[in-house]
């Protein structure tokens, strides 16, 4: 085979794997960027785990289940990465005391808390309690689910989720809310996701602004254009 062939054969391959688990990356992003704290370090997470995931298909002789699967491996990765820059773990997931209980009657309250927490409030959680609250609150992840996933026992996972719902909670109440982010970032943020770049290029072409100190502001595409086009009448 040519290297010509093998390098087409590659491409097929990844381009057929990213088919594959494209319906699953919003979430793993939503989960990553949750352990991490930051929407460009969950990204990194998840180029990670999916890379791993790739290279390890062709030594399997069967596929897994793929969303566990591809979890349990950003679950380890996240935690590779809060290691890796020395970030405080906390408690160890093994060591979760199995006591608390998961139907008080405000749950109802602070899953909705836990939906609504910014990035930051996660880091100070514990990484167990962290991932418990992400994949049952935010993803919807079944009890039984993150208990095979994280390899603990239910009451483990309710012990965990419970705490890490009260912490995000207080955390909530410590600090202000958050503020909703304005109509054009919410537009800008649908657009990317959809990997509508004309679009994006278009809303920034659009908003785009020029200010000469003590001389003239510009604003607009039309308006700023017209000011750099002036260069191309200058012949020296």
């Amino acid at each position: 085979m040519s290297d010509e062939a093998v390098v087409s054969r590659l491409a097929a391959a990844r381009q057929e794997f990213l088919a594959l688990v494209e319906e699953l990356r919003p979430d793993l992003h939503r989960y990553c960027a949750r352990m991490t704290g930051s929407i460009a370090e969950g990204e990194d997470v998840v180029q990670e785990t999916l890379a791993r995931a790739y290279y390890a298909i062709p030594e399997m002789e069967e596929l897994p289940a793929l969303r566990p699967w591809l979890f349990q491996i950003a679950h380890n990765r996240a935690l590779d990465h809060l290691r890796r820059y020395d970030r405080r773990m906390g408690q160890p997931l093994e060591t979760i005391d199995e006591t608390a209980a998961e139907g008080d009657p405000e749950s109802a309250l602070l899953r909705e808390q836990a939906t609504a927490a910014a990035l930051s409030r996660f880091l100070e959680l514990p990484p167990a309690h962290r991932s418990c609250v992400i994949l049952k609150d935010v993803l919807g992840h079944s009890l039984e689910e993150i208990g095979a996933l994280l390899r603990l026992s239910v009451p483990a996972v309710k012990a965990a989720l419970h705490r890490g719902r009260v912490r995000l909670a207080q955390l909530n109440a410590a600090d202000p809310p958050v503020p909703a982010p304005s109509p054009a970032l919410v537009r800008y943020a649908e657009l990317f996701n959809a990997r509508d770049w004309e679009a994006v290029r278009r809303m920034l072409a659009d908003d785009v602004r020029l200010d000469l100190v003590s001389r003239a502001q510009r604003a607009g595409k039309v308006d700023v254009g017209a000011y750099f086009t002036n260069y191309a009448k200058v012949t020296d």
